[in-house]
């Protein structure tokens, strides 16, 4: 089976953002992979992972206190 890119997005800057929400593509087919990459920049960088879903985390690293990412996947 051919790996095919389906979509991206963001949810972009905004300091008064305290949580966001994944959702599934409009396209999503069973066995589909997502990958999603949380970066957190602000005086307590720290990133949870993402709510219900199977989500694992791959990855993930902290500057200090003022940048943290995470990368995790789940199955669709």
């Amino acid at each position: 089976m051919a790996v095919t890119f389906v979509g991206a997005g963001t949810i972009g800057a905004n300091a008064s953002v305290t949580t966001i929400t994944l959702s599934s593509h409009v396209d999503t087919a069973v066995d589909d992979v997502y990958v999603a990459l949380l970066i957190n920049k602000g005086d307590s960088a720290s990133i949870s992972p993402p709510g219900a879903g199977g989500w694992t985390e791959i990855r993930s690293g902290l500057n200090g206190t003022t940048f943290a990412y995470a990368l995790f996947w789940t199955r669709a």
